[in-house]
């Protein structure tokens, strides 16, 4: 089964309660691929990339939540 994950402010760049949390989510599912949608907050999990993964999950992508917004979303 191929499963999108969603996460804001944290797995697969920061370390705390939500990233223990989607870590053993993605490990304890192993028989399951998981692409991973990060919501960064912080300019600073960027310049430190996010941890290794398992061969389970990918980084589908990431989008910041922090500083200026795309000039086609400005209104």
């Amino acid at each position: 089964m191929r499963i999108g994950l969603l996460t804001e402010g944290g797995y697969p760049y920061a370390s705390g309660e939500t990233h223990g949390w989607c870590d053993r989510l993605v490990r304890g599912l192993a028989g399951h691929d998981f692409a991973l949608h990060a919501l960064t907050t912080d300019p600073r999990q960027d310049a430190r990339g996010p941890v290794a993964l398992p061969v389970n999950a990918r980084l589908a992508g990431r989008a910041p939540l922090w500083g200026e917004a795309p000039g086609a979303l400005r209104r």
